[in-house]
């Protein structure tokens, strides 16, 4: 009778009093749990239908503050270049401040002494124009340089090395007597060493270019001097080598040479050291190292 009566009620869509109770609610456990992810603001504006508005204006609001960011940075790297450049011109202002060496004082220091030798200088094919155009001829030291490679200073009553501009001077600025007269100190180098018996004679130092001029004045068939320019490497055992049978060694310009090799020519039994100069003054230095006793 009672179910004829539920049956009756389920027919009609009335529920009984107590389903509620006697059946437990149904849930999905593979749903995730209802969070609360969106805000009071965000929901009064679904709630009034701005929602889509709201969303674009967060966007909005999100590519601003990347771009501020940006923007920032940009200015930090800017900062630290105006700090740069600062610093730069407060160098460059230093140097203007400071009083830029003549061109006479340039030369000068380069090794042209003599009012004549700059003005002999100056009046050499080419050289006026570089000169008198150069922005900073003082810190040019490749030009320096260039001029001592193509240049030769060399006096009246000397014969110049080959393929070099010649640059006349007096007596006591060339480089190849000095004042000295060559003819001669080649003659007392030559008796010294035979006077003497030292007939195996080391040169060495200084470059290939000035040995060859001393070639030019000494060439005893009766005495071998040989020739080690310093420009050119040496191997350290030829080196060990020369000193063995050497009679006198004659270094020319030990800073020349490289700190290893100087050390075993200095160990010879008879050496001495001669400053870099013209021939006629290493000739008369030679013949001294070679009679001393």
């Amino acid at each position: 009778m009672a179910k004829d009566f539920d049956s009756l009620m389920a027919q009609m869509g009335v529920k009984p009093m107590d389903q509620d109770k006697l059946s437990p609610r149904k849930t999905n456990p593979s749903a995730p749990a209802r969070t609360k992810t969106v805000t009071r603001k965000a929901g009064e504006a679904k709630a009034l239908g701005i929602g889509p508005r709201y969303e674009a204006l967060q966007r909005t609001l999100d590519v601003a503050k990347e771009e501020r960011s940006a923007a920032e940075a940009k200015v930090t790297l800017l900062k630290k270049k105006v700090r740069r450049l600062k610093k730069e011109n407060s160098a460059l202002e230093e140097r203007l401040e400071t009083p830029r060496a003549t061109v006479a004082q340039t030369l000068a220091d380069w090794g042209f002494a003599t009012a004549d030798e700059r003005g002999a200088f100056l009046r050499l094919d080419g050289w006026l124009e570089r000169i008198i155009a150069h922005p900073s001829l003082s810190e040019d030291h490749g030009l320096k340089t260039e001029i001592e490679q193509t240049l030769v200073r060399v006096c009246s009553r000397c014969e110049a090395p080959p393929k070099r501009t010649i640059l006349r001077v007096q007596p006591q600025g060339c480089i190849v007597c000095g004042g000295v007269d060559v003819s001669s100190a080649a003659r007392r180098f030559t008796d010294a060493a035979l006077v003497n018996g030292r007939l195996r004679v080391i040169l060495v130092g200084r470059s290939a270019s000035h040995h060859r001029m001393v070639r030019r004045y000494v060439g005893d068939k009766r005495m071998v001097l040989t020739h080690v320019p310093g420009d050119v490497r040496r191997d350290l055992a030829a080196a060990q080598t020369d000193v063995d049978h050497a009679d006198a060694v004659v270094i020319w310009d030990d800073s020349s040479l490289p700190a290893e090799l100087l050390a075993i020519y200095q160990g010879a039994s008879r050496v001495g050291i001669v400053p870099a100069g013209p021939i006629g003054t290493l000739l008369q230095a030679a013949s001294e190292i070679i009679s001393k006793d």
